[in-house]
C-alpha cells in the first residue's frame, strides 16, 4: 500500500459515520439526564426543612421521572431576601472531592430556585395555601408529598460533567449566622441518550 493511502484510509473511516458501525465514546461532559438517590439533612436553624426519599431510577427508561415522597416545611415566608450558596462535591476514587463547583447566589433565593429548579420548586408551591408557582412563597406550615413526579432538569446548565456528585444546597439571610435551610442532594450526571 503506497504511504499516501496509509495515511488517508484511517481519517476516511473515522469520519465516515455510515462506515463504522459503533457507538460513540463519552466524553466527560455534555448533555446530561440527573437523577437522585438520597436527600440528607444538614445543619440549619429549621425554618425551612425537607425530608425527602426519592425512587429508584431505572437506567433502561432514563426519561421516566422520578417520584420523591415525605415532607417539607415553610415556617417563613420564602422570599427574595434570603442568599442561596450550592457546593457540589465530586465522587473520585472513592472519596468526596470538595468545591467542585460552588455556585452562590446572594439574594433573590426564591426566583433562583424557581429557575435552576422548576419541577422542584413547583412541589414545594403546590403545599402554599395560593398554589402559585411564583415568589413569595407563604409560610405554610408542613405538608406530605407521596409519589410526586420530579425531574432533576437545571434548565440554566445545559451541559455538566457526567459522575457522581453531592449537591449542598444552603438557604440564609444576613440577620442570623446559621443557614435557615440545609439539605444534602447525592445525585448522578448520566449522558442524555439520543
Amino acid at each position: 500500500m503506497p504511504p499516501l493511502a496509509a495515511l488517508l484510509l484511517p481519517p476516511f473511516f473515522l469520519l465516515n459515520p455510515d462506515l463504522v458501525c459503533s457507538k460513540t465514546i463519552n466524553t466527560f461532559a455534555g448533555p446530561y439526564i440527573s437523577y437522585t438517590t438520597r436527600f440528607d439533612p444538614c445543619p440549619s436553624d429549621g425554618t425551612f426543612a425537607i425530608n425527602l426519599r426519592p425512587s429508584h431510577f431505572h437506567p433502561a427508561r432514563p426519561f421516566e421521572r422520578q417520584t420523591v415522597s415525605g415532607n417539607f416545611t415553610i415556617l417563613s415566608p420564602f422570599d427574595e431576601t434570603y442568599w442561596l450558596r450550592v457546593d457540589m462535591a465530586g465522587r473520585s476514587n472513592n472519596q468526596w472531592k470538595e468545591n467542585a463547583f460552588i455556585f452562590n447566589f446572594p439574594r433573590g433565593a426564591c426566583s433562583t430556585l424557581r429557575d435552576h429548579l422548576p419541577d422542584f420548586f413547583a412541589m414545594i408551591a403546590q403545599g402554599n395555601p395560593t398554589k402559585n408557582v411564583s415568589c413569595p412563597l407563604e409560610a405554610s406550615g408542613t405538608h406530605e408529598v407521596k409519589n410526586e413526579p420530579t425531574s432533576w432538569v437545571f434548565p440554566k446548565f445545559k451541559t455538566m460533567p457526567y459522575g457522581r456528585f453531592k449537591f449542598t444546597l444552603r438557604v440564609g439571610d444576613d440577620t442570623n449566622r446559621a443557614p435557615r435551610f440545609c439539605t444534602a442532594v447525592d445525585m448522578t450526571n448520566i449522558p442524555r441518550p439520543a
